[in-house]
């Protein structure tokens, strides 16, 4: 390695601050609204401390719409603006889909009522509207 290159790495405080590949040890995710917050210090209980890379990006509206089940999969219809998304979650044997007064639910064999969390599904759906 040259000296100068060498220099020129001693500088740098983090090693992302030396390549484009980044590997998170531990994120925060919160609302952008959450930034102007004044209980911002006790949202993020030092986490902010440790972190020295920062996305501030902007989450589009997205509404849940329907259910369907087609054999084993699980159809959850979302609306985004005028563009409608279909997520499709693999389900084990024994569920059923029930529509009731409280939304979908999904009824395993003992009787106990289920459904994938909101965070689970954004998660899988902002792969889709990434």
């Amino acid at each position: 390695m040259s000296d100068d290159f060498r220099n020129f790495m001693s500088t740098k405080r983090f090693d992302v601050e030396q390549a484009i590949a980044l590997y998170a040890t531990s994120h925060v995710l919160l609302p952008a609204h959450e930034l102007y917050s004044e209980n911002l210090d006790s949202i993020l209980k030092g986490l902010e401390k440790k972190c020295h890379i920062y996305f501030v990006g902007k989450c589009p509206k997205v509404d849940f719409v329907a259910a369907s089940r087609e054999g084993d999969d699980l159809n959850c219809e979302f609306k985004s603006r005028t563009k409608h998304h279909i997520l499709t979650i693999h389900l084990p044997e024994g569920l059923k889909l029930i529509e009731g007064e409280d939304g979908y639910f999904l009824l395993d064999d003992k009787g106990e009522k289920i459904f994938p969390s909101t965070e689970y599904m954004f998660a899988k759906l902002g792969r889709v509207l990434i």
